[in-house]
């Protein structure tokens, strides 16, 4: 199968093309919209048989010095690349920009992808936000996420039956994390031995609430070995 993927190649997007390269998919993953500091993983993906990236920052440079509206020359441009490439499937992430973008070329069989900050807090900003979301979101033929309180947003946002939602978990790397592997050593090492030991993996940020985690350790819970 051929596919257009269209994102802002994050880690996650990483994980998609992988999986889709090991299913011997035939894909073409376009990145427009740049956010400052992203990595490239231009390595890892020519490690992928059958994907290839193209980087179409630029498309938003010549929208603006043509006089167009930045989205609707970055979509005319999307849309000749769809004509060119010929996918069987296009599927995008991000609902403000690639998502967005995927809907307004008209093209299906379109597969949205949302995560979380755009379907829980982006459309809320505006509602030239919320608009975008649900463009997005009503004119996709399938709609996958790995959340349960995502995909419920997403029903209110748009009115998309629960039909069109396909939930996934993302599932662990059991390469790294084997149930039953011998112990490494590390609760020794810091003095944790018979202790229990707590891990937040979020970012520091206020949205994801370390605060309150921190609050009911000190408040409420019992003496813990450590927290990572």
């Amino acid at each position: 199968m051929r596919i257009l993927y269209l994102s802002g190649l994050w880690l996650h997007d990483l994980w998609f093309l992988k999986h889709l390269s090991r299913l011997g998919h035939e894909v073409l993953s376009v990145r427009v919209f740049r956010t400052p500091g992203a990595r490239d993983y231009a390595e890892e993906i020519a490690a992928f048989p059958g994907v290839s990236h193209r980087e179409a920052g630029h498309w938003f440079t010549e929208a603006l010095e043509t006089g167009e509206i930045p989205e609707l020359g970055i979509a005319r441009r999307l849309k000749r690349l769809l004509d060119e490439h010929k996918p069987d499937i296009l599927q995008a992430g991000w609902l403000s920009d690639g998502g967005v973008l995927a809907a307004q070329t008209g093209f299906h069989p379109f597969v949205l992808t949302p995560f979380g900050s755009d379907v829980l807090i982006n459309p809320y900003r505006s509602p030239e936000h919320r608009w975008k979301a649900r463009l997005a979101l009503r004119c996709a033929d399938q709609i996958t996420t790995d959340a349960l309180e995502v995909a419920q947003r997403i029903q209110q946002l748009s009115g998309v039956p629960a039909a069109s939602i396909v939930r996934f978990p993302w599932g662990i790397a059991l390469d790294r994390f084997r149930p039953g592997a011998p112990p490494a050593g590390f609760r020794a090492r810091l003095g944790w031995a018979g202790r229990t030991v707590l891990i937040a993996t979020r970012n520091l940020e206020l949205i994801y609430g370390t605060s309150f985690l921190l609050e009911a350790l000190e408040f409420g819970a019992p003496p813990m070995g450590g927290i990572a």
